[in-house]
């Protein structure tokens, strides 16, 4: 029997030394934080019930409820009343799907797929009828197992609970980075 430890080590020293260059260059990498396009100015935030333009029922309170815990969590804004607040922050939900996006080898629905598209529309206060700016509308998906017959199965109202914390992390995230700033 042979000793292979002399035709392993090289390539085994190569991989460490490999892995650690990778790892060393990664730290030196740097994360560029998204840049706040909502104005200084704006620290107190009102929300309304989002719009339901769906033909599902309850979304917009479901919607309306993660955002605003999203603003207070987050910590830079406020949550507050009409007329104490700097700018308004008008969610309208466009269309909401469900599909089955996952099968078992007998047929059975594995995995499904919610997806809502929201809109964002940020106006002020005093003016209601024109947007002070304007997120574009994206679909927003969550899966999960809906195999009732498996040990990891999730109920759809706990689903579209966490679609809904979803959808109010990135509507928080799209009005602090992306908001569009349309002219007066």
């Amino acid at each position: 029997m042979r000793n292979r430890l002399p035709e392993i080590a090289p390539r085994f020293l190569a991989v460490l030394i490999l892995s650690a260059a990778a790892l060393a260059l990664s730290a030196c990498s740097q994360v560029v934080p998204y840049r706040r396009t909502l104005p200084d100015w704006v620290r107190r935030v009102y929300v309304p019930m989002a719009v339901n333009k769906t033909t599902e029922p309850g979304l917009e309170e479901l919607v309306t409820n993660a955002f605003a815990i999203e603003i207070e969590a987050d910590g830079r804004l406020e949550v507050v009343q009409k007329s104490k607040a700097d700018l308004i922050a008008q969610a309208t939900l466009y269309d909401y799907r469900e599909r089955s996006a996952g099968f078992e080898s007998d047929d059975v629905e594995s995995i499904r797929q919610m997806e809502l598209v929201v809109g964002l529309d940020l106006f002020d206060p005093k003016d209601m009828k024109n947007p002070y700016a304007r997120v574009g509308s994206a679909p927003i998906r969550t899966n999960y197992n809906s195999d009732y017959r498996s040990s990891t199965v999730e109920l759809d109202v706990d689903a579209r609970e966490r679609l809904g914390q979803t959808v109010g992390a990135v509507l928080l995230q799209s009005m602090m980075t992306r908001a569009e700033f349309l002219a007066k």
